[in-house]
C-alpha cells in the first residue's frame, strides 16, 4: 500500500484513497462443520483493526471501512448436480454453500445481534478520532531518519517531497536539468545538463524545518531562455534569482531528495509487543495503545500520568461495551485496545 500511495501522490495528488472491506476471515470459514470461534479470536480481530487504523493514518489514507456488519454460518452446501457436500463446504471445488456469509467477519452476532469486539473497537475509534483532522506524534526515543523523494518530474513541475509529520532536516540532492539515476535507489546524480546556479542551497534554506517542500522552475522571460525557481514550504513561497536555461531545446526534469526526521517524543514507550501511537485531534492529544500479543504485559510509558483517563475494550470479555478507567500502572491484558487522554 505504501508504494501505491507513492505513485498516487506523484501522478494524482488530488485523488483520495479509500480502502474498504477490511477485516479478518478465519481459516475454514463458510463451512457447515467449522468449529465455533473462541472469544480470543474476536479480541485479536479488534486489536488488529486498531493497529491497522493507526498504520493507515500514518500513510494518510483518507477513508477506511470495516467489513462487515452481519455475517452468518452456512445452512446447506451442494454441488451443481444437487449432491450434498455439507461435509466439505466451500473448500471443495464446485461446492456452493447457501446462506453462508463469512461468520468470522461479522461485527454483530448473527443469532443474538450482540456486538462483537470488532464493533466496539470501531465505535471507540470513531468516537475518539472520527472523521476529523488528526496529527500524529512519535512515541519512541529512537526515530530514524528517512528519505523522501520528489520526481524526476517534467520541468513544468512542480516536484514535491513530503515528510508527513516529520520535518525536512536536509536537502541532499536537487537538480534542474537532466538528472540521472533513481532517488529510491539512492543513486541520483547530476547529468550532462544542470543549472549552473547553486540551487541546492537555495532549496535547502527554504525547505529545512518544514513538513513539505514544493519546487517549480518556470520560465522567467517570454522566450523561456531565462528561468527561475520557486520553493513553497510552510505556507511561504520564495523565488530564486533568474538564471539561463542550462540546455535550450533539451527536455529537462526536476529531481529532489530530502532527509526527514521526527522531533523527540513527548511520550516515550518501551515495548516491542505493544503498539502505541500519539494522535492529536481537536487540540487534544491521545494515546492509542494496542497489545499485539495474547499474553498480558505491563507497558512503561514515560510522560503518561497514572491518573490519565482511558477508554478501552475489555480483552477478557469481547462482548463487553467500552469501559472507562485510568492508565494506572500500564497493565495490559492480551489483545488490549485503549485510548488514553494525555491532555485537554
Amino acid at each position: 500500500m505504501k508504494q501505491i500511495e507513492v505513485i498516487r501522490k506523484r501522478l494524482s495528488p488530488s485523488t483520495k484513497s479509500y480502502l474498504k472491506e477490511l477485516g479478518v476471515i478465519a481459516p475454514g470459514d463458510n463451512t457447515l462443520n467449522a468449529a465455533p470461534l473462541p472469544d480470543a479470536f474476536w479480541s485479536a480481530k479488534a486489536a488488529y483493526w486498531a493497529y491497522l487504523f493507526a498504520q493507515l493514518a500514518m500513510l494518510r489514507i483518507d477513508v477506511a471501512s470495516m467489513s462487515q456488519l452481519v455475517g452468518g454460518v452456512a445452512r446447506t452446501c451442494s454441488l451443481p448436480n444437487g449432491t450434498s457436500c455439507d461435509n466439505h463446504g466451500m473448500d471443495w471445488d464446485g461446492c456452493v454453500c447457501v446462506g453462508s456469509n463469512f461468520n468470522s467477519v461479522t461485527m454483530l452476532d448473527w443469532v443474538s445481534g450482540k456486538p462483537t469486539a470488532a464493533y466496539w473497537v470501531l465505535k471507540l475509534l470513531v468516537e475518539e478520532f472520527g472523521n476529523r483532522e488528526k496529527r500524529l506524534y512519535p512515541t519512541t526515543s529512537t526515530v530514524p531518519e528517512s528519505v523522501e523523494c520528489g520526481g524526476p518530474a517534467r520541468e513544468t513541475g512542480p516536484v514535491n517531497a513530503s515528510c508527513g509529520d516529520s520535518t525536512v532536516t536536509a536537502v541532499d540532492f536537487f537538480s534542474y536539468g537532466t538528472p540521472e539515476g533513481s532517488c529510491r535507489l539512492g543513486n541520483l546524480s547530476i547529468g550532462k545538463c544542470n543549472a549552473a546556479r547553486n540551487l541546492t542551497g537555495f532549496v535547502a534554506k527554504a525547505c529545512i524545518g518544514h513538513h513539505t517542500c514544493e519546487v517549480n522552475c518556470p520560465c522567467a522571460t517570454a522566450d523561456c531562455k531565462t528561468k527561475k525557481c520557486t520553493v513553497t514550504a510552510g505556507g511561504r513561497t520564495v523565488v530564486s534569482a533568474d538564471f539561463p536555461d542550462p540546455c535550450v531545446m533539451v527536455p529537462k526534469f526536476l529531481a529532489l531528495r530530502v532527509q526527514c526526521k521526527s522531533p523527540p517524543p513527548e511520550v516515550e514507550v518501551t515495548s516491542d509487543e505493544a503498539f502505541v501511537q500519539a494522535i492529536e485531534v481537536d487540540g487534544v492529544r491521545k494515546l492509542l495503545v494496542v497489545n499485539k500479543q495474547v499474553t498480558a504485559r505491563t507497558l512503561r510509558a514515560e510522560g503518561v500520568a497514572a491518573t490519565a483517563p482511558m477508554r478501552f475494550i475489555a480483552a477478557d470479555d469481547p462482548w463487553s461495551p467500552i469501559r472507562n478507567s485510568t492508565w494506572g500502572k500500564g497493565e495490559l491484558p492480551g489483545f488490549f485496545v485503549g485510548v488514553v487522554r494525555l491532555e485537554g
